[in-house]
């Protein structure tokens, strides 16, 4: 048996003292049956007739499993026994405590006893960290089985050990090594003032991996569904790459709900979570005129392929589909409660690596919680092929002629699709109700240049459908017999469906011509303003579409509406296509637009320099665009449309869009003729409809920005546009040497929407009645301190002359704790929601909370 004595002098070389094992004449049956390597930065001394040896300074000692490092260790290899303590600095501070660890525990303490033979010992003033707390005892014994006893000890979450915020007084407790923490009775104690919150025994998990076990319920009360406990199951820790959460809800009144959870992930593979929702909400008592019970559900599933996994292959999904009243009842966030619309994809992507091909399978849903509809396509398929250039030369060096330019591409596609509502989806009604076709497109097209200066580029289209049925129309003379009303009708509109293969094609040519003109405007004596560029851009287009309502074609036909009906009205026969139908009616139009772009070059503050000036921009599109149809024999003249948007200061953003009829309308009918507006009111055009959306964002950062070369307050903020909660990296107090700072981090967002349409034509009046709706919407946060944040959000409703939903959010970090405040003062979600709580996940339980459900305004 060897024994090995390892140790570096700091002070005297000769005061190292080395022995082995034959020299001590240690016994086989004394205990020690792992090699001992110890030593220290000041000195050590070994006593041979004491069997002792004694480390100074920063000593260390390592026997198998066990270590610890201390100001001052002695060993008695008599006794078996080791010894450590802290020495005093040349202030008489006790440092270098002892630290020890034997397994995967690690403890700091004030005095160390130790038998290596039992693997046993007692501890003075230990302090250790488990997991997410910390441990201290005034005395703590070591078990040879890994367990440790504690007496008079205190555990706690906050991150300030030596002074916490609060803490569990435990007269007594026991740690297994890597499993839980048990301890007899224990109080709470909150700024070292004891509270009447005991208990008799706890139990705190201590693992340091993920692992299966209860979830704490939350508890309350609401009026409409009694007392409730909320999230009470269980988390599955099924492995490293995935987990399961099975949890639910339960109230007095019959309301109940059950939750499934679950989040995977495969490094370079992929990854993805899906949640499931089934609740049933009960409100007033079974047999009253109240009474409502009704069960809703909700399936959320994400996933995500990672790019490296496979660079020709790729799976994806985003499905939110939900019963059309789940929002409404069930949704906390109000964000979720206002939506009306959902979407869902299932999709697949194959590349053809070394092709332009490339193909896709997908399963696409659309959902209108207000209408309780569904769009359904199951599948949607799709091929695409990328431009190709066939005259092209394969080393071309130049440009190359006109007809090496000619690009071809082809799309094709198949939808087998379906709406109905959410209530009979998954019915058998609802498989007689798809609707299948096949459409194709090739487009082709070159470019050129007319004169140097104009661009040309000539284009060809093509589009094929293929459907699985038709329809014909025809008013039949018989006598029906009418079951809503029990009476007979005199003949009626049939709308048969004919089986069997039809293809419907169209094409159509363009010849666009545009060009860019520019404008400079120098200035010398305009202050900071050097110049003012005006971008013009005509644009000319010819485009011819034949007329597929013809004969020939056999896509046309005509019924009657009734059995005394003189003028026939027109119909296709692949009216209910899913792609729709060839157009009718002959096209030759000349379109014409021109888009405007102004920008202002001024002197930058930053740079003093001739050359140091900034671009402003301060019209950044306005667009006016319309088409002359040479083919119709009246109303050539289509609507003319007028759009714009610009930015202002960086914080102010304007769009607008308007749409203009040039023809004068019959005061009787209110329908459309051949004269021009402009004949007889001097104006453009009759407004059909407009649009304005304004939106300014204020902060801290853009309007209080400090000299060059000091950093800005704020600096790494998110725009405020994008969200109202920002990164703040340099935070104040709110006061600064008895003034307001105005550097705190702040935002505010307004944006305000107008739209007007004039449709709807009045006999009485002989004009167009306005439908106006306005609204305003706007929100903000503000960093008061680095601990306090406050948000908002809140609008106005014009139209309806009533405030939007309105929320306030105050929360105030704790330390250790944390205070949540978010009130909704109005409306169906009137509500309030205030809690202290611990931020510890082992003690989230621990907290004070009041509430008024939402809920209860139902």
């Amino acid at each position: 048996m060897l024994l090995i004595f390892a140790a570096t002098a700091l002070s005297a070389q000769d005061t190292l003292l080395v022995a082995t094992a034959d020299s001590l004449k240690t016994k086989k049956d004394e205990g020690i049956k792992d090699p001992v390597d110890y030593g220290s930065e000041d000195s050590l001394f070994f006593d041979l007739y004491s069997q002792k040896a004694f480390l100074f300074g920063t000593a260390y000692l390592k026997m198998g499993s066990f270590e610890l490092k201390s100001g001052y260790i002695e060993v008695d290899f008599k006794k078996q026994i080791i010894y450590a303590r802290g020495i005093a600095d040349s202030t008489g501070t006790i440092v270098q405590k002892p630290e020890y660890s034997e397994g995967a525990e690690t403890f700091i303490a004030d005095e160390v006893i130790y038998d290596y033979k039992s693997r046993k010992g007692t501890v003075k003033g230990v302090r250790t960290e488990q997991q997410d707390g910390y441990l201290f005892a005034e005395q703590a014994k070591m078990q040879d089985n890994g367990e440790y006893h504690f007496a008079n000890g205190r555990y706690t979450t906050c991150s300030h050990p030596d002074h916490p915020h609060y803490y569990i007084k435990m007269t007594k407790a026991k740690v297994v090594d890597g499993n839980k923490i048990v301890t007899g009775p224990f109080y709470f104690v909150i700024e070292d003032i004891p509270t009447p919150i005991a208990l008799p025994f706890g139990y705190f998990p201590n693992r340091p991996k993920r692992s299966s076990g209860i979830l704490t319920p939350g508890y309350g009360e609401e009026s409409l569904r009694g007392f409730y406990l909320k999230n009470l199951g269980y988390y599955f820790a099924l492995s490293d790459y995935a987990d399961l959460i099975l949890s639910g809800d339960i109230y007095s009144y019959g309301s109940w709900a059950v939750y499934m959870n679950t989040k995977y992930k495969l490094r370079y593979r992929f990854s993805g979570s899906m949640q499931l929702s089934l609740n049933k909400n009960v409100i007033g008592e079974k047999g009253l005129e109240n009474y409502n019970a009704k069960k809703e559900f909700k399936i959320n599933w994400t996933h995500q392929q990672d790019p490296k996994a496979n660079p020709s292959r790729s799976i994806t999904a985003n499905v939110d589909f939900s019963s059309s009243s789940y929002n409404k009842y069930n949704e906390q966030n109000i964000g979720d409660f206002l939506k009306n619309t959902k979407s869902s994809s299932i999709n697949y992507t194959k590349r053809f690596l070394g092709t332009p091909f490339i193909f896709s399978a997908n399963m696409k849903g659309s959902q209108n919680t207000n209408t309780s509809l569904v769009d359904l396509s199951l599948p949607l398929l799709t091929f695409n092929m990328a431009k190709q250039y066939p005259f092209a030369k394969v080393n071309k060096t130049s440009k190359g002629k006109f007809y090496e330019r000619i690009g071809i591409s082809y799309s094709a596609a198949f939808s087998n699709t379906v709406s109905t509502l959410d209530t009979l989806l998954f019915t058998s009604s609802t498989l007689s109700k798809f609707r299948n076709g096949f459409q194709h497109s090739i487009p082709v097209s070159t470019s050129l240049k007319i004169l140097k200066y104009i661009d040309l580029s000539p284009g060809f289209n093509y589009k094929g459908r293929v459907y699985t049925n038709s329809i014909r129309k025809y008013w039949d003379d018989k006598l029906y017999f009418n079951t809503e009303d029990s009476t007979y009708e005199n003949g009626r509109l049939v709308t048969d469906t004919l089986k069997g293969i039809n293809h419907v094609y169209d094409w159509d040519i363009n010849v666009p011509f545009s060009t860019t003109l520019y404008g400079m405007f120098n200035f010398k004596h305009l202050g900071p303003v050097k110049a003012i560029r005006h971008k013009v851009t005509p644009s000319v287009g010819f485009s011819y579409r034949p007329d597929f309502s013809q004969d020939k074609y056999s896509y046309y036909d005509y019924y009657y509406d009734n059995a005394t009906d003189t003028t026939p009205s027109q119909y296709s026969y692949f009216d209910n296509g899913i792609y729709g139908t060839a157009p009718k009616g002959k096209s030759g139009n000349i379109n014409f637009s021109l888009s405007n772009n102004l920008e202002m070059k001024v002197k930058s503050k930053k740079d003093t320099s001739e050359a140091g000036l900034k671009k402003v921009i301060l019209l950044d599109r306005l667009n006016i665009s319309s088409s002359y149809n040479l083919a119709a024999d009246s109303l050539n003249l289509a609507n003319i449309s007028l759009s714009g948007s610009t930015r202002l200061l960086d914080m102010f953003t304007i769009n607008f869009a308007s749409s203009f009829d040039p023809y004068s309308y019959n005061e009787s009918t209110g329908t459309r003729i051949n004269k021009f507006y402009w004949n007889e009111h001097q104006k453009i055009g009759r407004l059909i409809n407009a649009s304005l959306s304004t939106g300014i964002t204020l902060n801290s950062n853009k309007l209080f920005k400090k000299e060059d070369g000091q950093q800005e307050t704020g600096k790494g903020q998110k725009d405020a546009g994008a969200a109202f909660e920002p990164e703040i990296e340099n935070k104040q107090d709110f006061y600064d040497n008895g003034y307001v700072d105005f550097s705190i981090p702040w935002n505010v967002r307004a944006d305000y929407s107008l739209s007007i349409s004039k449709n709807k034509y009045n006999p009485e009046t002989k004009e167009f009645e306005p439908s106006i709706t306005s609204s305003i919407r706007y929100g903000g946060n503000l960093t008061i301190t680095e601990n306090w944040k406050l948000s908002f959000n809140s609008g106005y409703d014009f139209t309806g002359k009533k405030a939007t939903t309105t929320s306030l959010n105050i929360t105030r970090d704790l330390h250790c704790w944390q205070m949540q405040f978010k009130w909704v003062p109005f409306g169906i979600r009137k509500s309030y929601f205030f809690q202290i709580n611990l931020k510890s996940a082992i003690l989230e339980g621990l907290e004070f909370k009041r509430e008024e459900s939402w809920y209860d305004n139902l």
